[in-house]
């Protein structure tokens, strides 16, 4: 008699290659795509143009990574202990760098949503709200407030100006390479894959340049890392109470890089499909706990500040844009015009505007469709 296959296991087993296979998929189709074209935005207009790349530039690249990792796979001198001091020496050196871009880049103009987030970060220190009203940017935006109430922390503090921000941002950019590296190091166990990140962290420079943007990024991504490796080391442990352990940071984290940036919740959603597999598997139902009590104190995070700023002010922030228009400027542009689907395009406000800032009927366009 052959043996017998449970169910769960069965289905966990077809789920991850199903995983595999898309994961793949994606990867074929960026990789074929970035060897064609290049996305470029220019910071002054927001505008986002497609430049098209010399093909045999990319793929020379592309055999130079391939080489690159081949011989990492058979270098015996980097051992685990080399590769982690060298982790560790790319998160101190990218956060000093950064410290050092910061310093030298006191003309760096704060301007756009940028500019209006800032203003509010400091008022915010003092006791002070704006912009609240309708049609007023907290009142079109109004979960832009968890960010700006995150950066005034630091003005209660003492600090000044847009620099203080920036050294935090690279701080946390320093964070995520090494958290990057630890990831890495848990899901791969392999030299050359852990030499390859540390390589491509070095070299993503928008991660870098992204410490000076005032927009909360380089924090949300620093959240989502920790909260991704916490999550991963909870899952690896057997005992409950050690299970707990790393449940409580990884819930602390994703709760800080959701209120900089509610779009984290699709890395939630991801969580909550991986944790159902881990059901699966060690069929212990406690293991859903963890989204759920992530999900909870994420929106909770974000309601309790626009509540305290509302209950404070007097404002309506349950008024602001309905989120069904940015799912409708993800489909906009015209390519003609130069326009890109997925870009900004101020289809948003002018909806907004043109409705009288009313979500319910700003929020009714797909009705119309």
């Amino acid at each position: 008699m052959g043996k017998k296959i449970d169910l769960k296991d069965g289905i966990y087993r077809w789920c991850l290659r199903c995983i595999a296979c898309i994961g793949m998929l994606f990867l074929f189709f960026f990789t074929v795509y970035s060897l064609r074209y290049t996305h470029r935005m220019y910071t002054e207009s927001e505008d986002m143009t497609i430049v098209k790349d010399g093909l045999w530039k990319h793929l020379l690249f592309m055999a130079g990574i391939l080489l690159f990792s081949a011989a990492l796979h058979s270098a015996k001198f980097l051992t685990e202990k080399v590769l982690h001091g060298l982790a560790i020496f790319i998160a101190f050196a990218s956060s000093g760098i950064i410290m050092i871009l910061v310093c030298s880049a006191h003309a760096y103009a704060v301007s756009n949503d940028q500019l209006h987030v800032y203003l509010a970060a400091v008022e915010m220190a003092k006791g002070n709200f704006f912009e609240l009203g309708i049609g007023e940017y907290f009142g079109v935006y109004p979960f832009q407030l968890g960010l700006s109430t995150l950066y005034s922390l630091l003005y209660r503090l003492g600090a000044e100006g847009p620099e203080a921000i920036q050294g935090v941002h690279a701080l946390c950019v320093g964070v995520t390479v090494y958290i990057g590296f630890r990831i890495t190091r848990e899901l791969c166990r392999s030299r050359a894959a852990e030499g390859i990140y540390l390589l491509l962290a070095v070299m993503f420079l928008p991660m870098h340049l992204y410490a000076l943007f005032l927009y909360g990024e380089v924090i949300s991504v620093c959240g989502m890392c920790l909260g991704i490796w916490f999550f991963i080391r909870a899952n690896s442990q057997e005992a409950v109470r050690r299970r707990l352990m790393w449940w409580l940071p990884a819930i602390l984290a994703m709760g800080i890089a959701y209120i900089v940036r509610p779009s984290m919740l699709i890395v939630w959603i991801a969580m909550t499909m991986i944790q159902i597999l881990v059901l699966l598997k060690d069929k212990k139902p406690f293991s859903l706990l963890l989204p759920i009590a992530m999900l909870i104190i994420m929106l909770s995070g974000q309601k309790i500040i626009m509540s305290s700023v509302g209950a404070r002010t007097g404002a309506d922030l349950n008024r602001g844009m309905p989120v069904e228009l940015l799912l409708a400027m993800g489909l906009q542009g015209d390519l003609e015009a130069g326009e890109l689907p997925g870009a900004y395009n101020a289809y948003t406000w002018t909806t907004f505007a043109e409705s009288g800032f009313d979500p319910e009927s700003a929020g009714g366009w797909h009705k119309s469709i």
